[in-house]
């Protein structure tokens, strides 16, 4: 199966041509608006710049005939994560920007005539881009509330005489789900 380039709605603006001036503008303007909504963002002069911010991150050639690109590019890594607000969007602009940066360090490290320092000092950048990265993806995944909760599963409790035990699930202020304290006595 052939992957596609990305055929971005930024993608689509780029490739309007030049004459279409007002009608390029009301395109352009749709276009940011739906990647504002996309991000989840309020505004669009913050989506335009978080995508900007996105796009300088790429990998990117040295000439710039191909921003329409790069752009589309960013945009579609950024959506991919699904950020809602603002939070969750700089921070997957910030993950694309770890990611690329990984990527980069990764392919100088396998990069014929190189001594042995200078592929230790890329595989060890790259080594600590990996854990901020790793730690990024905890925290996207708080912040859109899926972390992983810990569930202790107690399978034998000796109560003695004299003893008390308390059961069910335990929250803040040692309340228990479905009401009480635990300190009721059995009888």
């Amino acid at each position: 199966m052939k992957k596609r380039e990305p055929k971005s709605r930024a993608r689509a603006v780029a490739d309007l041509p030049p004459a279409t001036g007002p009608i390029r503008e009301i395109v352009f303007k749709q276009i940011v608006e739906e990647e504002c909504r996309a991000l989840g963002l309020q505004y669009v002069i913050v989506a335009q710049d978080l995508i900007g911010h996105s796009a300088r991150l790429q990998f990117r050639p040295s000439d710039d005939k191909n921003a329409g690109l790069l752009r589309a590019r960013a945009f579609a890594a950024v959506e991919e994560m699904k950020p809602d607000g603002i939070m969750q969007t700089m921070l997957a602009v910030q993950m694309v920007g770890v990611h690329s940066a990984i990527v980069d360090f990764l392919s100088r490290a396998t990069a014929m005539e190189q001594t042995g320092e200078v592929i230790d000092r890329n595989v060890a950048r790259a080594t600590k881009l990996m854990r901020l990265f790793n730690e990024q993806c905890e925290l996207m995944q708080k912040l859109k509330g899926q972390h992983g909760q810990q569930k202790i599963v107690v399978e034998r409790v000796e109560v003695h005489q004299g003893g008390k035990a308390m059961v069910g699930a335990i929250t803040a202020g040692n309340q228990l789900q479905g009401g009480g304290t635990g300190h009721e006595e059995k009888k």
